[in-house]
């Protein structure tokens, strides 16, 4: 009995579908670890037209943060000199409707390889339903950047019809 009111509690809700946003953009050598450091993204394409249909996003209840991870475009990147770094989403049509959608606020000393970020709450289908979207990353570092580091930005957002 205790089994089977246990499972009953477990209401996981499948997604409709996957956004998968993939972009660039190159931190340059040189940036000091006093300022938060801005870097803006425009025009990034959801490509939501081909992965759903006008009623299936008509339906769409909410749509959250999944998961996001910072790269190397070509080559490893070394992410320990980074303090703190925020991913926000903006309307196109709005620029004042932004939200964070990824964060991460401790980089331990020792870390390598990708830098996996923790995905922020706030539902975000009124800016993700559109065919493009604006991006904001927000960097603060340990130390000065040594070099020019291209970072490419993988992001996953899944949709929800009845959650």
């Amino acid at each position: 009995m205790f089994a089977i009111s246990l499972n009953s509690c477990s209401d996981e809700v499948d997604s409709a579908f996957d956004i998968d946003i993939e972009t660039f953009f190159v931190i340059p050598a040189g940036l000091n670890s006093i300022d938060t450091h801005v870097f803006e993204i425009f025009n990034v394409p959801t490509f939501i037209q081909s992965i759903s249909s006008a009623s299936t996003r008509d339906a769409v209840t909410s749509v959250r943060s999944s998961t996001g991870r910072l790269t190397g475009r070509f080559t490893n990147i070394n992410f320990r000199n980074v303090e703190r770094i925020s991913i926000r989403v903006i309307s196109p049509m709005d620029l004042q409707n932004e939200k964070e959608v990824f964060w991460m606020d401790f980089i331990p000393v020792d870390h390598e390889g990708d830098l996996e970020l923790f995905s922020s709450l706030p539902d975000v289908n009124d800016i993700l339903l559109q065919d493009n979207i604006h991006l904001q990353v927000r960097i603060n570092f340990k130390s000065f950047v040594p070099s020019d580091l291209e970072t490419r930005v993988l992001l996953n957002f899944k949709a929800f019809i009845n959650e």
